[in-house]
């Protein structure tokens, strides 16, 4: 069997666990803001911000817009961490069957 191919099939290995664990995270994230848009939604008083470790007090608008521009750059970056876990696991299945192959003999 070729070293090589089993090193570059233990690296894909690696780097898919670290996109479960992107995407678990960012899913979790998601989660959060959008529990807090749907709290807003419910008050009626003062809302505030934390910023470094001061809490700035903010209007209903401005923290919904902030919150969904944390959405859609947390989205975007779902959506390149789904393309990357489809690719590598193409590169996976095709490095599979060619140590497969070579465990074979063919």
């Amino acid at each position: 069997m070729d070293e090589e191919n089993l090193v570059k099939y233990q690296k894909i290995q690696q780097e898919l666990e670290s996109i479960a664990i992107q995407t678990s995270a960012i899913q979790q994230a998601l989660a959060g803001y959008e529990e807090a848009l749907n709290e807003m939604e419910k008050s009626n008083g003062k809302l505030y911000k934390l910023v470094g470790t001061l809490l700035i007090e903010t209007t209903k608008e401005a923290a919904q817009k902030e919150i969904n521009e944390k959405k859609e750059e947390l989205n975007l970056r779902l959506e390149m961490l789904k393309k990357r876990n489809e690719k590598l696991l193409q590169m996976e299945k095709e490095l599979r069957e060619k140590i497969q192959k070579e465990g074979k003999g063919e």
